[in-house]
């Protein structure tokens, strides 16, 4: 007996196998630019199967399910490039304040490069943990020359 709420549209199961490689081409984007994309990967890793199921049953409420994950890895990826582009103007302003606290050392201003050192510390310490890495060999850097400098 069909159902009023079955499916017989064979286009889309074609629809969603596409919308699945569009989500899995995202993915890779974001990996490829850094991003860690574990939790996406391990949220669409059933995917392939429910399509399948789909296909099968013929039932909506088995597509609904499939645009459902996929309207959460859309949600879920949107806020890892947000949170990924949110880490990267940190970290260039921090690279930035380092470039203008070396100007001040290399002129030594020491007391206008006061200011600029305490707030590197203070947003190197909102750095994600990578981002840390990233800036820590300026940072010693500059601290060194900055505590030599003082000490003249």
């Amino acid at each position: 007996m069909i159902k009023k709420e079955d499916i017989h549209n064979p286009d889309l199961i074609k629809e969603l196998s596409n919308e699945f490689e569009e989500i899995k081409r995202n993915i890779s984007s974001l990996r490829k630019r850094g991003i860690i994309t574990k939790t996406v990967e391990y949220m669409i890793a059933n995917i392939p199967a429910k399509i399948k199921m789909a296909s099968i049953t013929n039932r909506k409420k088995d597509v609904d399910r499939i645009h459902s994950v996929f309207n959460k890895v859309l949600a879920e990826l949107d806020f890892l490039e947000k949170e990924y582009l949110s880490e990267q103007k940190k970290l260039n302003y921090i690279l930035n304040l380092l470039h203008k606290a070396n100007d001040l050392l290399a002129k030594h201003q020491l007391k206008e490069c006061l200011p600029v050192y305490y707030e590197i510390r203070n947003f190197y310490k909102a750095l994600s943990l990578e981002s840390k890495y990233k800036v820590l060999d300026s940072c010693i850097k500059f601290y060194s020359e900055f505590q030599r400098l003082a000490k003249i």
